[in-house]
């Protein structure tokens, strides 16, 4: 019997044909990822805050859109949360608010592409790019993070104090709503 592909061959193109169908998906993300905090950026430092992390996030999204491997993913989301951790900070809810609610796109980006990135690390054990169990753990533990969700500090509308609200309130009322990123 004759192979159309010699074995090696076939494993080798199954696993860049599934590299190359998420290509546009992982870009997207990690656009959307680069697009945020970006834009969140003049108001970090219009708060005192220093922008190193943010920075850190943008690069290394950029790095990883040129060269996608788990490592430079893995790097980018404890770079995202050190910046988080910094924005939660703020002392006004308001200022905090607002730039938790530009995050908020980011973080659901972010979380997708680890998502993704995670269940190709599953399929294709043996591919180097995806990472060492430890970096494909780390991985998996922030997509699995629970999402933000914006709850009501003050009563806002029909909502009441404490009360969960659709993110869009957040960002309507930073001065009145609280992003929680649990």
């Amino acid at each position: 019997m004759k192979f159309l592909f010699k074995p090696n061959r076939a494993i080798a193109s199954i696993i860049i044909l599934s590299l190359l169908s998420l290509a546009p998906s992982c870009e997207q993300n990690a656009n959307t990822v680069i697009k945020y905090v970006n834009r969140a950026l003049p108001m970090i430092t219009a708060v005192g805050i220093d922008i190193s992390d943010a920075r850190e996030v943008i690069d290394l999204m950029n790095q990883f859109q040129n060269d996608p491997k788990a490592a430079t993913l893995s790097a980018a989301t404890l770079a995202f949360d050190k910046l988080v951790a910094k924005v939660q900070t703020i002392p006004n809810t308001g200022k905090r608010t607002a730039i938790m609610v530009l995050l908020v796109s980011a973080n659901i980006a972010l979380q997708e592409l680890a998502e993704k990135y995670f269940e190709r690390a599953v399929d294709n054990p043996d591919d180097p790019r995806l990472g060492t169990p430890a970096v494909r753990m780390q991985i998996r533990r922030f997509s699995q993070k629970k999402r933000w969700i914006c709850r009501a500090a003050g009563p806002i509308g029909k909502y009441k104090a404490g009360q969960f609200m659709p993110m869009e309130m957040c960002k309507k009322y930073p001065d009145s709503s609280v992003v929680e990123t649990q």
